[in-house]
């Protein structure tokens, strides 16, 4: 499976996925706005392989690993909405983890900004 990044529904931490994350370089998101991929840092086009189709990809994000080439691969990421069924932060069993509580922490600070 050389160069193919399987997609599945166990949840992994960054810092457990080789090549996306370090002290001096930050993970990378990349999401399909308008047909092109943009991403939340400065990164050169050339650098990224694309997906082949990004027309019927709207809103889709994905997390780019570095691959042995030095160019960035997208793998896409499957996003959880706060709602009951899929991050229900009401739950106790959900509110009481780390993740939580710096997703709570996170949006107490953008409100008082």
């Amino acid at each position: 499976m050389v160069g193919r990044i399987p997609y599945g529904t166990e949840e992994r931490s960054l810092n457990d996925i080789p090549n996306v994350k370090s002290d001096e370089s930050p993970a990378i998101f990349g999401i399909i706005k308008n047909g092109t991929l943009s991403t939340n840092s400065k990164i050169n086009d050339s650098e990224i392989l694309k997906p082949v189709d990004m027309s019927k990809k709207e809103g889709r994000m994905y997390l780019l690993i570095k691959n042995g080439k030095g160019t960035y691969s997208p793998a896409a990421v499957r996003v959880k909405h706060f709602n009951a069924k899929e991050f229900n932060l009401k739950d106790a069993t959900v509110s009481e983890t780390p993740m939580a509580k710096h997703i709570a922490e996170s949006i107490n600070q953008l409100a008082s900004v």
